[in-house]
């Protein structure tokens, strides 16, 4: 259990780090500056030094930061605008990050340490959740086929809702956008289209 939640934020840095450096590549194209690595963050070698959570939530800050930037808002309008794209931005990652771990083969994480960020823990992500009682299933050899299967019909049916509740939440932030906001944020992947 400790090896899947550290790998989970293994996996989340590497994501973060993915979807910052994409956002980054993307600002230079437009004409901004490049920065420099933060304290904590991947270090020599590409290794991570620090502490996971501040990491990541470090790399949330930029991400918003970024994004209030690239829409062009500033003052009122960030402010109702900032809790629908956090939403959303927690709602990609959940949905993201719990595929990549539970995806084919289904058994990463076996070696990882330490804590990860709160979306990889059971108890605040259904369907992570799922995943560990199918994986749990799946390694008693005892385990019979109806077992398995309500296993598997639980996990589809959480993977359904966090869709759900993404799309939901992608709909309520559409609402407060301009059709050129709206498309910096399917380039960004938050908003699907």
């Amino acid at each position: 259990m400790r090896t899947i939640v550290g790998l989970a934020a293994v996996a989340t840095l590497v994501l973060a780090t993915v979807l910052y450096s994409a956002g980054v590549t993307r600002a230079q194209s437009a004409g901004g500056g490049n920065r420099p690595a933060a304290n904590g963050g991947p270090g020599r070698g590409g290794r991570f030094r620090g502490n996971p959570q501040q990491f990541f939530q470090r790399m949330q800050q930029r991400m918003l930061d970024r994004i209030k930037k690239q829409l062009k808002v500033t003052g009122d309008v960030w402010t109702v605008l900032k809790p629908r794209v956090q939403k959303v931005q927690q709602l990609v990652f959940q949905n993201r990050m719990s595929h990549f771990m539970g995806g084919p083969g289904g058994r990463r994480g076996r070696r990882g340490r330490g804590r990860g960020p709160g979306m990889f823990n059971s108890s605040t992500n259904p369907v992570v959740a799922a995943e560990q009682k199918l994986r749990t299933t799946l390694r008693d050899p005892n385990a019979k086929a109806s077992q398995i299967k309500a296993a598997l019909a639980a996990l589809q049916q959480a993977r359904a809702d966090a869709k759900a509740k993404l799309n939901a939440a992608r709909g309520n932030l559409r609402q407060l956008l301009t059709i050129r906001q709206e498309a910096d944020l399917v380039l960004d992947g938050l908003l699907n289209y």
